[in-house]
């Protein structure tokens, strides 16, 4: 026990940001470029799937029920198809009615700007869970609808 609390003592002591042996102070990560130029509102979205193509794109993929995701200009669907789902199991906000989730597909280059961006889905319930791509850049979404 007593080499235990000295080992826990001498590490303690080790990594106490005052005793750092003269090496520069840790500088905070910087977030990625892609986190700088494109974020989704909190509570917009939730992405459930991400890939990189061979040119370094990156693909998200994820669920929302809100109107007001971003989608690009010429986007395959351009807005959320809204609809109001009903679950007898689920109760949210003190009733059995929710709005129902859109499937979306966003696709940023290497620098994170953002290339095209679209809602997936219909009046019911639609969820986007995973996504490949190929060389050629095409996006390949799984998921489900009702």
């Amino acid at each position: 026990m007593k080499i235990c609390r000295s080992l826990v003592a001498g590490l303690g002591l080790l990594l106490s940001p005052s005793y750092s042996h003269g090496l520069p102070p840790a500088q905070p990560a910087a977030a990625p470029q892609y986190q700088q130029l494109f974020s989704l509102p909190a509570g917009v979205a939730i992405v459930s799937g991400m890939t990189v193509d061979a040119a370094g794109n990156i693909y998200l993929v994820g669920s929302t029920e809100s109107a007001s995701l971003p989608t690009s200009p010429g986007a395959f669907q351009p807005v959320y198809g809204g609809g109001t789902c009903y679950s007898p199991g689920i109760v949210v906000g003190g009733g059995n009615y929710f709005p129902c989730d859109d499937a979306f597909v966003i696709k940023l280059d290497p620098t994170g700007k953002v290339i095209y961006s679209t809602y997936l889905g219909g009046a019911d319930l639609d969820q986007g869970v995973a996504i490949a791509a190929d060389a050629a850049g095409n996006a390949y979404v799984a998921g489900w609808t009702d």
